[in-house]
């Protein structure tokens, strides 16, 4: 295919998606037009020199034209050895994009709308999982929402101005121990991303960026979380392990642990604590024996009925 074919096709393949960075095509226009002299290259590829001149300047307010484009990227010196890629250059800073790539984005986009719907319902599906598991053992808890988790979450204080937003609080009283319990939900796991695109180490190194200023508060301001426990919460066995090897050797002051909940048994398989210099004999709740256990099943609801007093309720959930 001659060359000349070759960027038609590109040109009548881009379809426009966003605005221009008037910065990246300025400068990628003045490496096209190089030390040709304005005028003269303007009468070469039918763009007035006045436009051109707008767009070496950055002042460029519309998109242009891919027929522009193809224009600048025919009559430029510098583009004779790979006029294909000049021309895609120029087509990304104008907002532009092939077919197939929008196709692609709109495939990754809904992809990840789906993604995002299923990750509430396991964040939901978390919360009852810790709720459930620390009742067996007595845990006694106040939490923010009507079902003892706030799903929305709130603020933690920091470093920066602005807090950190996190998944659940729990008021915890303990017969040794009170304290406010923070928790992050992370509901990603491989069989989520159908793509391919699940990474567990670059994901756990990105959450660790993300939550940097928490663990800048432990270590300058410890006192900001003397009265309470940040947990770090997980599905996925990888990224629970990826995380807490990032966290190896780290020196923390207060109270965090991280947690990994077995999605398919609905229990919590291990909450791993980490070392603390102000609290080192910190525990987990979930090693305290149960002192009572929770069924769904009618058949199973005399087997655990252990004491003089108990509740049935209903369906509807009243006692």
């Amino acid at each position: 295919m001659k060359a000349a074919e070759a960027l038609e096709l590109i040109k009548n393949d881009l379809v426009q998606v966003t605005e221009p960075d008037p910065e990246e095509l300025a400068e990628i226009t003045k490496r096209a037009i190089g030390s040709t002299p304005l005028r003269e290259f303007g009468a070469k590829a039918g763009v007035s020199a006045s436009t051109l001149s707008r767009i070496m300047n950055s002042k460029i307010t519309k998109p242009l034209t891919a027929e522009t484009l193809l224009n600048i990227v025919v009559s430029s010196d510098v583009a004779s050895e790979e006029p294909s890629a000049l021309l895609r250059e120029l087509a990304r800073a104008n907002g532009m994009m092939s077919r197939s790539e929008q196709k692609a984005l709109h495939q990754h986009l809904g992809l990840r709308k789906q993604r995002d719907q299923l990750h509430v319902s396991v964040k939901r599906a978390m919360s009852t999982t810790l709720l459930a598991r620390l009742a067996e053992r007595g845990v006694g808890l106040n939490g923010d929402g009507n079902d003892g988790f706030d799903v929305g979450g709130g603020y933690i204080k920091n470093v920066t101005e602005m807090g950190i937003r996190y998944d659940f609080r729990l008021d915890v009283e303990s017969e040794s121990e009170k304290y406010a319990w923070v928790i992050w939900a992370f509901p990603q796991s491989e069989e989520d991303y159908s793509d391919g695109s699940f990474n567990p180490r670059q994901l756990a190194s990105q959450l660790m960026r993300e939550l940097s200023p928490v663990f800048l508060a432990d270590s300058w301001t410890p006192d900001l979380y003397s009265e309470a426990k940040i947990t770090f919460c997980f599905v996925d066995w990888q990224l629970f392990e990826c995380f807490c090897h990032l966290l190896n050797g780290a020196k923390l002051n207060n109270r965090f642990s991280a947690i990994l909940i077995d999605q398919e048994a609905l229990n919590v398989q291990e909450e791993r604590i980490l070392p603390s210099a102000s609290f080192p004999d910190s525990t987990s709740l979930f090693d305290l024996p149960p002192v009572m256990s929770i069924t769904h099943d009618i058949a199973d609801v005399a087997e655990e009925i252990t004491g003089d007093d108990f509740l049935i309720f209903d369906e509807g959930g009243e006692e």
